[in-house]
């Protein structure tokens, strides 16, 4: 028996770029999980591995979900694939490090891109807040 597995060439190429988003502070603030997203985006051909590593060591695949690869909009020949890993908030807290990692045939070298997420590098980008302010006679100062 014999078999053969040949790549079509050709066709553009483009690197992935990658970005990574820490949990929300609604979850945090409920305190049992923290979901960690990723996105890969803007790559071409289609072909594209995403797994994600906490400390140096990889996640198992049953932890996280991962949609795409999807054709981006606009018909430019490029996709986008996103993942979420949710892990214990207790984790999230104590600063373990996770990584996303994406490889691809257009990222030079090693051919592997990490971005790495902990608490310390998660910075809000917005704070919302609300006030109730009662009907008195008191006033603040």
């Amino acid at each position: 028996m014999e078999a053969s597995v040949r790549k079509e060439s050709g066709g553009a190429t483009a690197a992935p770029s990658v970005f990574v988003f820490p949990p929300p502070p609604e979850e945090l603030a409920r305190g049992e999980a923290a979901t960690l997203t990723c996105l890969a985006a803007n790559f071409a051909p289609r072909d594209v591995l995403l797994t994600w590593t906490q400390g140096d060591a990889p996640v198992e695949p049953a932890r996280f979900s991962t949609f795409g690869p999807q054709p981006d909009a606009g018909g430019a020949g490029t996709f986008s694939v996103y993942s979420k890993l949710e892990v214990p908030a207790a984790e999230w807290r104590r600063g373990d490090v996770f990584g996303c990692v994406v490889g691809h045939e257009a990222v030079g070298g090693v051919k592997f891109v990490q971005r790495n997420l902990d608490r310390s590098t998660a910075r809000p980008a917005n704070v919302n807040v609300s006030v109730v302010l009662a009907d008195s006679d008191a006033v603040c100062y």
